[in-house]
């Protein structure tokens, strides 16, 4: 520290209490601001992580024409009837975001939702994708289709269908495989075996009694 620098100091100590609050104010406010603007965001990301929902399924959907919160809140209850409580918190929650663009329009849309398909598919983020035959056709074609086990055709459940709203539109499920590198992550083998189950359900291959039956004797 030069001479004119420890003057400065010794000066700065001889002053009142407010004037050095002032003093240090002026010199260090964007210091202070930038620090405490640091801790803040700090604090909303580890809030963000600690309070995140942590679903039992979460389900790709992608349609041309989108879905109604009608028909989004039954789909929502059926797949439930099929799932496992695997994060044992007592109840099963779902989680689907409808992803909506025409493929016959060259759009902004288009190409977000192709982004995301691809980012999804990539991650193993969705174990489980419904979707329309515009959506069934391109998940299908070419390598995405080597990233599927099995699909459904749900014209072939009509009653279900109807329950969830669908009834003239097409909807398929397709079930997503567990990657190699995904086979030693607890969670990831969890997410498939429970998608498996639901989507045997959806299949009517497993009811919706057997299913609680497990839950019961689980808890």
């Amino acid at each position: 520290m030069d001479r004119d620098a420890k003057e400065a100091k010794e000066m700065t100590k001889s002053l009142p209490f407010k004037e050095r609050l002032e003093n240090f104010w002026y010199y260090k406010k964007w210091w202070v601001i930038a620090a405490v603007a640091a801790v803040v965001v700090i604090a909303i990301t580890v809030y963000e992580i600690a309070t995140m929902p942590q679903y039992d399924l979460v389900v790709g959907y992608y349609s041309e024409n989108g879905i109604s919160e009608e028909s989004l809140a039954k789909l929502k209850n059926t797949l439930a009837q099929y799932s496992q409580d695997i994060n044992n918190d007592g109840q099963v929650t779902i989680s689907i975001t409808p992803m909506e663009a025409r493929f016959d329009i060259d759009s902004e849309e288009l190409a977000a939702v192709e982004t995301r398909l691809v980012s999804e598919l990539m991650n193993g983020d969705n174990m489980l994708y419904i979707c329309d035959q515009a959506y069934r056709d391109y998940l299908m074609s070419g390598n995405n289709a080597e990233c599927f086990e099995e699909e459904f055709d749900m014209a072939d459940r009509p009653h279900l269908k109807q329950e969830i709203g669908y009834v003239d539109d097409t909807l398929y499920v397709l079930r997503k495989e567990l990657y190699e590198r995904e086979e030693d992550n607890a969670d990831k083998r969890m997410a498939h075996n429970n998608a498996a189950t639901v989507f045997e359900g959806i299949r009517g291959n497993i009811s919706a009694e057997d299913i609680q039956r497990v839950r019961g004797n689980n808890n």
